[in-house]
């Protein structure tokens, strides 16, 4: 099962502003697509952490939550340089849509060294910023062969990309991640290796 819903993303970026014009549905939801989809795929968002407990192999789940980047809009201006009302109120609407979407998202990885036990301190240790951004691009002009008006797709698939990029890195772990697998009587710890997605 997806971890977020393309649909329920697209919604969300969509009722998150004031735009109503013709362009603004396929907009939100070429957005909220692309969003979706790179990060319902596994190697997009890698998370490390820290597990204790018996000795073995495992197999590390948890739940990492997403929160608001603060600066969502000033990131996206600085990385696209689109600055007018348009863009504030798009990246706005992203930047909201997707923290609606990513506050409990389930990750799975290996334990190479624990078997069973507890895995605690995860954080996203590496976000893949260039596909997403392709990705953004694609979506957009498939959506808008003619163009969208008044703002250039590929500096806003550059803008949203490079912001969402900053708000994952920005993830922690709901709870302490749960590590199952083979055990033994030795006590260990080490690195987990986990990823979002199916």
């Amino acid at each position: 099962m997806p971890a977020i819903s393309s649909f329920v993303l697209s919604q969300s970026i969509r009722t998150s502003s004031t735009f109503t014009g013709a362009t603004w549905a396929p907009l939100s939801e070429a957005i909220g697509t692309a969003i979706a989809l790179w990060f319902n795929t596994q190697g997009n968002i890698n998370i490390t952490g820290f597990a204790s407990g018996s000795a073995g192999v495992g197999v590390v789940n948890g739940v990492m939550v997403f929160p608001a980047l603060p600066t969502f809009v000033q990131v996206a201006i600085g990385a696209s340089t689109l600055n007018g009302v348009l863009a504030v109120e798009l990246f706005n609407a992203v930047s909201l849509g997707c923290a609606q979407n990513m506050g409990a998202v389930p990750y799975v990885g290996a334990s190479p060294v624990v078997g069973s036990g507890i895995e605690s301190n995860a954080s996203v240790s590496a976000v893949n910023q260039p596909l997403l951004e392709q990705m953004l691009y694609a979506q957009i002009t498939g959506a808008f062969a003619g163009g969208v008006p008044q703002l250039n797709q590929s500096l806003l698939s550059k803008g949203i990309s490079v912001a969402l990029a900053q708000q994952i890195l920005l993830g922690t772990n709901l709870s302490q991640g749960v590590v199952t697998g083979s055990a033994s009587p030795s006590i260990s710890s080490g690195p987990t290796f986990s990823v979002i997605g199916v």
